[in-house]
């Protein structure tokens, strides 16, 4: 009698065991994988920097790319209008001496990340620019 109780403990055991194996592994499968951003192109731009006066006057020629993750590159790419705009006055914020410091690019690329996110709700990873010009 007490090895038919031992047994029929050691198939629930087994049964439960399995059943939370079965069930982690199926879990694991459902867990979605990170798709990698898609580079929406924003198109060449001309911005006049903060340097001000005759003789100080520069531009910024840049060509920015945005990472842009979670499916919504059709959105950035519709409200381009926005994303072009943000672009031109953030980047008119900084004069050409603001660019040319080493962490200066990188300061406007965060500017307009944040700036981006806050419109697009996260969807956009990062700045990256095909070209940058001070002149």
């Amino acid at each position: 009698m007490t090895a038919v109780i031992v047994g029929a403990a050691l198939i629930a055991v087994c049964g439960v065991g399995g059943g939370m194996f079965m069930y982690r592994r199926n879990a694991a499968a459902r867990v979605p994988v990170d798709e990698p951003p898609v580079l929406v192109e924003v198109g060449a731009m001309t911005v006049r920097l903060a340097d001000r006066g005759v003789q100080n006057e520069h531009y910024l020629k840049a060509t920015p790319v945005l990472e842009v993750c979670c499916g919504r590159s059709g959105k950035v790419s519709q409200d381009m209008i926005y994303v072009r705009d943000r672009f031109v006055q953030d980047a008119s914020l900084y004069t050409s001496q603001d660019l040319m410091n080493p962490d200066g690019v990188g300061k406007l690329k965060s500017a307009l990340t944040g700036d981006l996110n806050h419109r697009f709700h996260g969807a956009v990873k990062g700045v990256l620019f095909n070209e940058l010009v001070i002149e």
